[in-house]
């Protein structure tokens, strides 16, 4: 039972965990959730909440914010991408974050860059200014695609691609499979073609067949899958979208997003490179006796 003074919400979730341990004696039956609950979880009690999720949030574990708290008590770290010991300490921080991340998604690092980023909006930001769309090229997108791959599509309409919305069909609110093969097939595989999917649905927690990224890549499209409410391994094509909350249990209102990019799948493009890379790098005396001498200086 819950100890005296907690809060009558508290009380009655207490009072319903042992009700539900008894009509259901199976579950459970080692104690090993309710222990990882009272651990890890036991916010929830303490405050008498249940936390309903389908869209990819969790919760944070309480072991990952002490672990956090000891790494920032006990580090000095710098911003990342200079050579002083704090950044260099905050790159293999990073990095090690990126390597984390793919091992997840099973994208090769030398094959799948991780690019961290502010938010959604700027991570798809990226992908409408790296494909290179064209007025024979397609942009097509399945109704309940995130908001924020509708960016995308400014990108393409004003390159002269065609816009193509795939439906959902109710009452299940599936995928309108035979619109998207026609869709498919009806793009010339010569041009450049996105198609935009999520591989479950943040509107109706429906999980898309992933077959069709094949069937997508076969009919000479590229593919950018939003893995935000899946966030689980994935065979991946060319592009996808993570949240920080999905693949890291943080959601603590703000906001990590990044993309897994398939090498060679962006032309290489100066104004990509520098949004990537944004780094400004200020020489030292010798670096700049150097770069004078070269340029006649």
């Amino acid at each position: 039972m819950p100890p005296s003074g907690t809060s009558g919400a508290a009380r009655s979730a207490g009072t319903g965990c042992v009700t539900h341990r008894r009509s259901f004696p199976t579950f459970d039956p080692d104690g090993t959730l309710a222990e990882l609950r009272r651990s890890e979880y036991g916010r929830l009690d303490a405050t008498g909440q249940v936390y309903l999720d389908c869209t990819g949030g969790g919760m944070h574990a309480a072991s990952q914010i002490e672990r956090h708290a000891e790494l920032m008590r006990t580090r000095v770290l710098g911003n990342p991408h200079s050579n002083n010991p704090t950044s260099l300490a905050a790159t293999e921080l990073v990095q090690q974050a990126r390597r984390l991340v793919c091992e997840f998604f099973n994208a090769p690092p030398e094959e799948y860059p991780c690019l961290f980023t502010a938010n959604a909006s700027a991570a798809l930001r990226l992908v409408g200014e790296a494909c290179k769309f064209g007025p024979r090229g397609t942009f097509a997108l399945t109704f309940d695609n995130h908001n924020s791959v509708n960016g995308i599509r400014e990108y393409a309409r004003r390159a002269g691609a065609g816009i193509a919305y795939v439906p959902v069909v109710a009452p299940d609110l599936r995928l309108d499979r035979a619109a998207m093969t026609d869709v498919l097939r009806s793009a010339d595989p010569a041009a450049r073609n996105l198609l935009a999917f999520p591989a479950q649905s943040n509107f109706s927690g429906v999980q898309y067949d992933l077959d069709l990224v094949d069937e997508a890549h076969d009919a000479g499209w590229d593919v950018l899958v939003d893995a935000a409410a899946f966030a689980r391994p994935i065979c991946l094509i060319c592009l996808a979208l993570m949240w920080s909350e999905s693949v890291l249990g943080l959601c603590l209102g703000c906001e990590i997003h990044g993309l897994l990019v398939r090498r060679g799948w962006v032309t290489k493009d100066e104004a990509f490179e520098i949004c990537v890379n944004g780094v400004c790098d200020v020489p030292g005396p010798q670096q700049a006796a150097a770069l004078g001498a070269q340029s006649g200086g």
